[in-house]
């Protein structure tokens, strides 16, 4: 089985009988003593992804409204997971939420998303739904983040 592996499964010290793989970013984030031991010891392939890939999960991201909560780094392993067309292992809700949109096998470290969401926000005071921006489109009032379930 090949995993892709973000910084939460250093984090949390989670063993995997497989191929584990990541990207350079994700070794950057990787400070904690333990977690860098553990990264070290776990014979992970490191590999940048391509940018096509890149844009799909960036288009994604936009489409599910997480876009503002995935780091480079999160954006780097979801393309790499894409890629390989392997189980993506994270704890990060926005990077699970993109995963299961994008049709990415997803494993928890620790913590698992329960449903797709898209995020949207709903202006506060005309009640307008819009997925882009932080004012309404129509009103110019501020919007406020709210979930719905995904396709």
């Amino acid at each position: 089985m090949k995993y892709i592996v973000d910084a939460s499964f250093f984090i949390t010290r989670k063993r995997l009988d497989g191929d584990l793989v990541t990207v350079p970013a994700v070794i950057e984030e990787v400070r904690d003593t333990g977690a860098r031991l553990h990264l070290e010891a776990s014979q992970v392939r490191v590999e940048p992804p391509l940018a096509a890939s890149r844009k799909k999960v960036i288009d994604a991201g936009n489409l599910t409204g997480d876009i503002g909560e995935l780091s480079p780094a999160d954006i780097d392993v979801l393309a790499k997971a894409l890629e390989l067309n392997g189980i993506l292992v994270s704890d990060d809700y926005a990077v699970q939420n993109v995963a299961q949109h994008l049709g990415i096998r997803v494993q928890a470290a620790a913590l698992k998303v329960a449903e797709k969401l898209i995020w949207e926000k709903k202006c506060m005071a005309c009640g307008k739904r819009f997925t882009k921006g932080e004012v309404c489109p129509v009103c110019g009032s501020p919007g406020k983040k709210r979930s719905r379930r995904g396709a």
